[in-house]
Parts: C-alpha cells; sequence; structure tokens
C-alpha cells in the first residue's frame, strides 16, 4: 500500500494556509510541473522530491541551489519522522504521515429483499420476502401479486443493478410513482414509498454496513428533524470527545465518512447512525470571510437570530484576511482603501459614515483644515472634489463593530469543509472538520 503524507504550510506572501494531501512520491518546486509548485525566486526548479524507503519517508535535494534546512540544517538528504519540520526557500513544511484506510470489501450482491405492502384505503400492511428480481403485477407468476383493476399483468421489476437497488417500469398501462412523482426507472433509497395502482409498497433495502454501524452505536446521535426542510445537517470530524469512545473505531479513522463517497445523496436514516456529531442549522455560510460577513449582516438585519446561521472558516474576524493582505501590501491603518464612502458596516442607514466619522474626529482634535476638507470631499465627490476613501484602520473598526453587534462569535467555528451532498429528504449535510493545520487528523 503506498504511503500517503500530509503538507501544510503558510503562504509567506497572504499568510494563508495551505496543505497538500496525497500518495509518494511527491516533487517540490518552481516549476508547474511539480506536484506542489512554489512562485519563489529562491526555489530552484526542480527543488526536492520526497520518496518512500519502506515504510519511511525521505526527502531528496535536486540539486537546488539553496537547498533544503530541516532544524536550520542544510541537508542534501534526510529522513523525516512524522510531525517534523523542514525549510524550502521561504515555506516552511509540517509533516503528516497518514495511514490509507484500506479498500472497502466489496458488497455481496443480495439475492433476496423484503417488501412491505397495503392497499391505500387501508392501513394494515404485509411483508413478503422474494429473490431478486422481484417482480410485481397482477400476474400470479409475479414475486408479489397484486389483485388491482389498476395493475398490469407484469407491472415493475425491482433488482440489484451496479451496487444499487433499481426501480423500473416494465411498461405498465397506469404506470408508477415514486414518493408521489412519476417515475419509469430509479434508483431506490430507504424511507422510498412506491404507488403501484391501488398500492402502497415501502422496499426495506438493507443498506451495506448500516447493521454493522447500528450494532456499534451506544448513543444515538440527536435526530435532524425532517419536519423542517430549511435546516441544514452538519456532521463535525476531526475531534475527539470522551462521550464517543469506542464508537465505530473503524469508521472514525475516516472522514468525511466513506458513505460521502457511496451516495451522491445520502439516505437520512443511514446519516443519522454515524459515530460524529451531527447538527442541523437554518443557514449555513462556508469561507467565514467578508463574503460570508455581508450574508450574515443581511440576515441580521432582517431579524434572523445568531443561534440559526453557521459560518465556517479558518479565521475568527471576518476581515482577517483582508487586513493581513492589506498589511502584506504595506498599507497601513492610517492609510486609505478604496471602499464605500458614505456608509460603515455598522451603520446600514448612511450616516455618519466613514467621512463623517473621520470629520467629526478631527473636529474633537481641533483640526479644523482637515475636517473641512473630509467635508468637501463627501459633499464635492465626484464632480468638484476627488473621491473620499476611508482610511484602513476605520474600515476594520467598523467590521469588528457590526461583527460584535449580531454576535459573530457565536456564528463562527472553525472548519475545513470536506464534503457537501445532498440528502434524501431535499436538505444538505456539510461533513467539516475541525483539526487545524499541523495537529494531525
Amino acid at each position: 500500500m503506498p504511503l500517503s503524507l500530509r503538507l501544510s504550510w503558510e503562504d509567506p506572501i497572504t499568510g494563508e494556509q495551505r496543505e497538500f494531501a496525497g500518495n509518494l512520491p511527491i516533487t517540490i518546486g518552481r516549476d508547474v510541473s511539480n506536484t506542489i509548485a512554489l512562485p519563489s525566486t529562491t526555489i530552484s526548479r526542480q527543488h526536492a522530491r520526497l520518496d518512500a524507503e519502506g515504510e519511511a519517508m525521505v526527502i531528496r535535494d535536486l540539486g537546488s541551489t539553496n537547498g533544503i534546512l530541516i532544524n536550520g540544517r542544510q541537508v542534501r538528504q534526510a529522513h523525516l519522522t512524522d510531525g517534523e519540520l523542514f525549510q524550502i526557500g521561504p515555506f516552511i513544511f509540517s509533516v503528516l504521515l497518514e495511514t490509507p484506510a484500506p479498500p472497502p470489501e466489496p458488497v455481496p450482491a443480495p439475492d433476496s429483499l423484503l417488501i412491505r405492502w397495503r392497499k391505500a384505503d387501508e392501513t394494515t400492511s404485509q411483508t413478503i420476502k422474494a429473490k431478486l428480481p422481484v417482480t410485481i403485477g397482477r400476474s400470479s407468476d409475479n414475486s408479489l401479486s397484486l389483485a388491482g383493476v389498476k395493475v398490469s399483468r407484469h407491472h415493475a421489476t425491482i433488482d440489484w443493478q451496479d451496487g444499487a437497488w433499481v426501480l423500473v417500469d416494465e411498461n405498465s398501462t397506469n404506470g408508477l410513482t415514486l414518493n408521489g412523482e412519476p417515475c419509469t426507472r430509479a434508483v431506490l433509497l430507504p424511507e422510498n414509498e412506491i404507488q403501484i395502482g391501488e398500492f402502497i409498497l415501502q422496499v426495506l433495502l438493507p443498506v451495506p454496513g448500516a447493521a454493522q454501524e447500528a450494532d456499534t452505536v451506544r448513543e444515538r446521535r440527536p435526530d435532524v428533524r425532517a419536519t423542517d426542510p430549511a435546516r441544514t445537517a452538519v456532521v463535525r470530524g476531526g475531534v475527539e470527545e470522551s462521550e464517543h469512545g469506542g464508537m465505530l473505531a473503524d469508521a472514525a479513522r475516516v472522514f468525511p465518512p466513506p458513505l460521502f463517497e457511496q451516495y451522491q445523496i445520502i439516505p437520512l436514516a443511514v446519516l443519522q447512525k454515524l459515530p460524529y456529531p451531527l447538527e442541523e442549522t437554518v443557514y449555513l455560510t462556508i469561507g467565514g470571510g467578508m463574503g460570508s460577513f455581508a450574508w450574515v449582516d443581511t440576515l441580521a438585519i432582517c431579524g434572523v437570530k445568531p443561534n440559526q446561521i453557521v459560518a465556517l472558516g479558518a479565521e475568527p474576524q471576518p476581515h482577517t484576511r483582508l487586513q493581513r493582505l492589506a498589511s502584506n501590501a504595506q498599507i497601513t491603518p492610517d492609510q486609505r482603501l478604496r471602499s464605500n464612502t458614505d456608509a460603515c458596516p455598522d451603520n446600514i442607514w448612511g450616516w455618519p459614515g466613514y467621512a463623517g466619522r473621520e470629520a467629526w474626529r478631527e473636529l474633537r482634535t481641533g483640526n479644523l483644515t482637515r475636517a473641512a476638507r473630509i467635508a468637501w470631499q463627501l459633499f464635492g465627490e465626484p464632480n468638484l472634489a476627488e473621491t473620499y476613501t476611508p482610511r484602513a484602520g476605520d474600515v476594520f473598526a467598523g467590521v469588528a463593530r457590526e461583527a460584535a453587534r449580531i454576535g459573530w462569535e457565536r456564528i463562527w467555528r472553525f472548519g475545513r469543509v470536506r464534503a457537501i451532498r445532498k440528502t434524501d429528504d431535499e436538505r444538505y449535510v456539510v461533513a467539516y472538520s475541525q483539526t487545524r493545520p499541523g495537529e494531525g487528523r
């Protein structure tokens, strides 16, 4: 099995955290043909290569100009251990060795299926176990014979095809519906309801792996309410909590859970059996930056409560990245940013805006000339005066004040999104990790 690793590093220009995960070998250099291409003149076109030596990992210098540093010492070749740091040019890498999850065992093809059925106007149901393929119709030679005037002799078939349960209408006269919608062919999911003529059918699908999970779950996760279609389910991984000890040890080593690969639409019944905390929210934004903040602020202004909103991101303040980029561009707090002239984020009514606040500040400090110049810019732009632009520090302070007012600290949480899927009840589930770079899985 190939050795895999996760490298994390900080971009020295923007301060952003970067990450790469993959199997060895890995090449690093300035050229775009490398596995990891780094734009720096201090890095050679083909700078270094990481290889596996048995169960160990080794880094080799590929004849670079400036070499590789490990613990401040230049090396041409060295073994790397889990959690070790190495430097190439201005980039400092953190190494995390990963043991690849074993490939899932092939799911054996089932040979039978349980079907629960009843008449639409009755409450009493019956259950049969039928061999595959399951044929349904009025004729007595079907696996399930339904004596109804709207049922064709051979109405429908259910079979296991390419790892999924497939329902097919066999050119029946009156057709069939799946969850109330006309259907000729569909992949069945748990909780699906089929109507054929006067009969309601529910196929009791065996979900691969669900039985094992159900046997090991000690405490049921809080249910995601199917009665509230506006909510988004959030599966959190990467944080070990004592209350989950011993639950699904094998599954817990893999995040996001394999079912995010297995299903494009995830059955809610399966989702609720996962060994991870499962929570729900009405509104969810991913990124946690200025775009997320603008949307969340709009929701808050419209009356949405903080406990109904989740913002996932890497920085606790929405303007942190913008402030860092300004600093990297050598824009100090007293220098000006191109921004909206007449309003601050913490004052949607537009007065006093940036210019009004700055003019008042100048007046209070006795700088009448400066206050008058700002007022002239404000009322004379753009034809009579140069357009006013606020100071960077005022912009960041305005965002911080509004973030505090709407309760951003209760809305934001650290998270790296790993997968997004739709659920079978028309909502979305987001799998995210709270493991920070360099902390391990």
